[in-house]
């Protein structure tokens, strides 16, 4: 009669409780193996992009897909951390990357955020301009709108933002804002008009230039010859010249006498003798500032 092996009975007995600690522990793997990387049911935006902080690569690039994923959705969070407690440089950065991956969606909530934001505003400004220039076109209308926002300071990052961004749709919106009440955006508007460097703001720097305001006219005169850098001499430029000499250099020189040739150079500079060294040099600059916008 053979040996017995065991009870039967009590092995089909086991077979429930095994079974459920075979089931238990396959969830478990599950569960482990999904922790590193994607992101976990529930994870608000909030949540999302505090991940993008995170020292494991395969979870931020997985925050920052599903960031993307959520699009406009997700704007209002990531604008926010430009200006929250976190300002790790790296980790602005990966947020700059996923609302430019964003891309249009974005472009309004930054937009709207140019004015001041409290604590770090400077700081923040400067990332949601950069982000701005690195979307491009899409942000270009937006920006236009902008010029007119109440706030100077909205209206100086707008214009700031459009002279970086370069595109020559918007000189038309940019010049009227010459004659902002404003000297902080006429200066950024003067100097963005240089930075893209369209021939259509000729005419309107050249009419900016009549104002008492030293820095203003400096500002002009750099962003005329901006110009013509990139576009080479033309009529509109020799006009702008004869205008930049009769408002800005004969109110130096015709008092003493001092006499120029077409080219701007000194007929008589003897004429300047005796004068102190800053009135001379004050003379040498301004001619040499227009002569910059001739050739």
């Amino acid at each position: 009669m053979p040996a017995e092996k065991g009870n039967p009975r009590s092995r089909i007995h086991a077979l429930p409780a095994v079974c459920l600690l075979a089931a238990v522990l396959l969830l478990s793997l599950s569960f482990l193996a999904g922790c590193g990387s994607e992101p976990q049911a529930g994870d608000g935006d909030e949540d999302l992009v505090a991940k993008l902080a995170s020292e494991d690569q395969g979870e931020r690039e997985a925050a920052a897909d599903a960031l993307v994923e959520q699009g406009g959705a997700a704007v209002q969070p990531l604008v926010a951390a430009f200006s929250g407690d976190n300002q790790d440089v790296d980790f602005l950065k990966r947020v700059q990357a996923v609302l430019v991956r964003i891309g249009e969606p974005a472009v309004q909530p930054l937009v709207d955020s140019l004015g001041y934001s409290g604590n770090r505003s400077s700081t923040s400004l400067a990332w949601k301009k950069n982000t701005l220039v690195q979307i491009g076109a899409p942000a270009v209308e937006p920006l236009k709108a902008a010029l007119a926002n109440e706030d100077p300071r909205a209206r100086k990052a707008a214009a700031d933002t459009l002279g970086k961004i370069g595109d020559p749709a918007a000189v038309s919106a940019l010049a009227p804002l010459l004659d902002d009440e404003d000297r902080e955006v006429r200066l950024q508007v003067a100097e963005s008009l240089g930075a893209i460097a369209d021939p259509a703001a000729i005419e309107p720097l050249v009419e900016a230039l009549a104002t008492n305001d030293y820095g203003m006219q400096q500002a002009i005169e750099r962003s005329l010859a901006l110009i013509k850098e990139a576009n080479g001499p033309s009529p509109a430029l020799e006009k702008a010249y004869d205008a930049c000499i009769e408002i800005t250099v004969k109110p130096l020189t015709e008092p003493i006498g001092l006499q120029l040739d077409a080219d701007g150079n000194f007929i008589n500079p003897e004429a300047m003798n005796g004068m102190a060294d800053d009135d001379k040099l004050r003379i040498v600059y301004a001619v040499s500032d227009c002569v910059a916008i001739k050739r």
